[in-house]
């Protein structure tokens, strides 16, 4: 495990150095690789986007650790403005479609997020132990993945707005 924090307060993950971290983010940073599995909320089985976040946020008793959907989120929390306010560890919800976990800048600037995402090429069930790299809890740099019209949704449920 090479999860670890510097001594200027930076977290890496042992491939990527972020400046800042919180409970939500190093939680959402261990479900890494866990397969993706839609409606899922059992990292055991696999997790969807909001079963993703649903198990990081239970795990602390925060809001949003009970709802169901990425919709559902949207009531959670306090609404950040816009990704040059966001903080780690809030939530980008994609319309009605998707949701991830910010996870800040890296030490280059670069922002990132966490989130498990899969198409129709994913299994509905579990035969497969090994999702191979579409099929997963994955980080990436994505954060402004928009589809034509949609809007992105900040929400922050750990600290002040």
């Amino acid at each position: 495990n090479n999860k670890s924090y510097n001594s200027t307060g930076e977290y890496t993950d042992g491939a990527v150095t972020f400046k800042d971290s919180n409970i939500i983010t190093t939680t959402a940073l261990k479900y890494l690789g866990v397969r993706y599995i839609y409606g899922s909320k059992d990292p055991a089985h696999g997790l969807d986007c909001s079963g993703l976040v649903t198990v990081v946020l239970k795990e602390h008793g925060l809001p949003g650790g009970y709802v169901q959907s990425a919709r559902e989120f949207k009531d959670d929390g306090c609404t950040v403005s816009n990704i040059s306010n966001a903080k780690a560890g809030d939530l980008l919800i994609y319309g009605t479609r998707h949701i991830a976990i910010y996870l800040g800048e890296d030490t280059n600037g670069t922002k990132w997020r966490v989130h498990a995402s899969g198409d129709q090429s994913c299994p509905k069930s579990n035969p497969n132990p090994n999702p191979g790299t579409k099929c997963k809890v994955k980080k990436d740099t994505n954060v402004m993945a928009l589809k034509p019209g949609e809007t992105l949704t900040i929400k922050r449920v750990l600290g002040d707005c």
